[in-house]
Formats: structure tokens, sequence, C-alpha cells
């Protein structure tokens, strides 16, 4: 439909001062659910409407040093 939003799951790790990003399904400390653009507002600090299971501390974490 071209809205970007469709079946897909990521995963993030974080590295050494960087941050590896792949296309796959595994297990993780904390995962989030949501449209792309709800996504895209939460990794920039804007918010979103998303779903969060798992360690609400790794989620803290993540929005702490994101941009």
């Amino acid at each position: 439909d071209g809205d970007g939003d469709g079946d897909g799951e990521w995963l993030l790790i974080p590295g050494d001062g960087d941050l590896v990003v792949t296309r796959e399904h595994a297990k993780a400390d904390v995962a989030a659910s949501g449209t792309a653009s709800d996504l895209a507002l939460f990794v920039w600090g804007r918010g979103g409407d998303l779903q969060f299971w798992g360690d609400k501390d790794q989620l803290e974490a993540w929005a702490s040093v994101a941009p």
C-alpha cells in the first residue's frame, strides 16, 4: 500500500560505538511493535503509539542514547 508498513522484524544490537541492525526474528531483552511511522517517532524521541514487551530498563537505556 506504499505507506512503509508491513510484516517484518528487526533486531538492533548495540556495539562499541555503533549499532548493528539485522532483519530477523530473534529473542531480545525488549521488543516494540507499531507502525513504521510510530517506530520512527520513538527512535527520534518524539513519542509514538507502540506496544512494548520485556525489560523496561533496557527500553529506557535505548531511549537515553537514541538521537
